[in-house]
């Protein structure tokens, strides 16, 4: 194959700049080459991991969401109007941590009622979420 006039000025470029380099460097250059690309390979393989590891949490979560369907995992609460819960009963109802409540009552999306040092959330405010029945 014969090279056009651009091409060929392009290589001689290439190998006048190569052939400066110091002879440590010219030697490194296709081991160079080599690792790139087995850390492009590397990074390839990352990512279908992340992918079928991003695949397998959905379908956990969706099996979950049909067992609590199921399941009714919530139970039967009374529901009385001034009913008070603890945060740690109202974390186990819900199914959130009590930091998500914590960061809920600075959002005020559900703030609990103080007595005190006590703190309580109104079974009421719970319902109007759509924690129970």
């Amino acid at each position: 194959m014969k090279l056009t006039k651009e091409q060929s000025e392009a290589w001689n470029r290439y190998m006048d700049n190569f052939n400066n380099l110091p002879y440590e460097i010219r030697k490194a250059l296709p081991d160079f080459t080599k690792r790139i690309q087995e850390v492009e390979f590397l990074i390839q393989q990352q990512e279908n991991v992340l992918y079928q590891l991003r695949k397998r949490k959905d379908k956990l979560l969706d099996e979950l969401v049909k067992w609590n369907d199921e399941c009714n995992v919530i139970g039967e609460i009374p529901s009385y109007e001034n009913t008070f819960l603890t945060k740690k009963e109202v974390s186990d109802l819900l199914g959130v941590s009590l930091m998500t409540l914590y960061r809920w009552e600075k959002e005020k999306i559900l703030v609990p009622v103080r007595f005190g040092q006590s703190i309580r959330y109104k079974l009421s405010d719970i319902q109007k979420m759509g924690g129970t029945q």
